[in-house]
């Protein structure tokens, strides 16, 4: 009888040795998963996920939709044929946009403050803003022609909600250079360079340039 119960010890006594190995064998392999997903790798898919992230909330809910708050300021009537831009009603709108960066914000406004200044000071005559589009040249530049179509997606793609973001990227420190192919009729049709900067600990957006 002492002899059976030797034994039964011994047995447990050996597969309490082996589930104590599997804990710490468990440990290891988790803090090895912990190392890699806290290097360079971790902050690339971050990066890339803010482009991701941005394209999908934007060409759905907001290209596909028709709505022009983030792409321009909504016009202002100053006075009779005077017409500008509601700056601040834009700068509410950017606002809610997370995935921009504070420096890309503050390019987008001024490009409005320029743009409504210039429409401000222009003799329009009988002007309605919803379809004249050919007007305040600066030095033979049209400072407002982003007013009429959406600079990040769209300019004559078909209204599909596809994109890809190219596999090839570079990168420096913590900005990121991507590329955002878009398509026509499923061919692939414009390329969106997307500048990926960290602010304040998160990969923000910091300009959007059609190539």
């Amino acid at each position: 009888m002492k002899y059976t119960q030797f034994i039964v010890y011994i047995t447990l006594l050996f597969f309490i040795s082996c589930k104590e190995q599997s804990k710490k064998q468990t440990s290891v392999i988790q803090n090895k998963i912990l190392k890699v997903t806290d290097n360079n790798t971790n902050s690339d898919s971050l990066s890339r996920k803010v482009v991701y992230d941005f394209y999908k909330w934007y060409i759905n809910d907001v290209y596909l939709k028709r709505i022009r708050d983030y792409d321009r300021a909504p016009y202002k009537k100053n006075d009779k044929n005077k017409y500008g831009l509601d700056i601040e009603m834009y700068k509410k709108s950017l606002k809610k946009v997370s995935f921009f960066s504070e420096s890309f914000k503050e390019i987008l406004i001024e490009e409005n403050r320029l743009c409504s200044e210039a429409m401000i000071n222009s003799d329009l005559g009988d002007f309605d803003p919803k379809y004249d589009a050919d007007f305040y040249l600066e030095n033979g530049r049209n400072i407002c022609d982003y007013l009429w179509q959406p600079k990040w997606f769209g300019n004559q793609e078909d209204e599909n909600n596809k994109f890809t973001i190219l596999d090839n990227f570079s990168k420096e420190n913590n900005t990121y250079k991507y590329l955002v192919q878009t398509f026509m009729y499923g061919d692939p049709f414009t390329k969106y360079e997307v500048i990926v900067v960290k602010e304040n600990g998160l990969f923000k957006i910091n300009s959007i340039n059609s190539k």
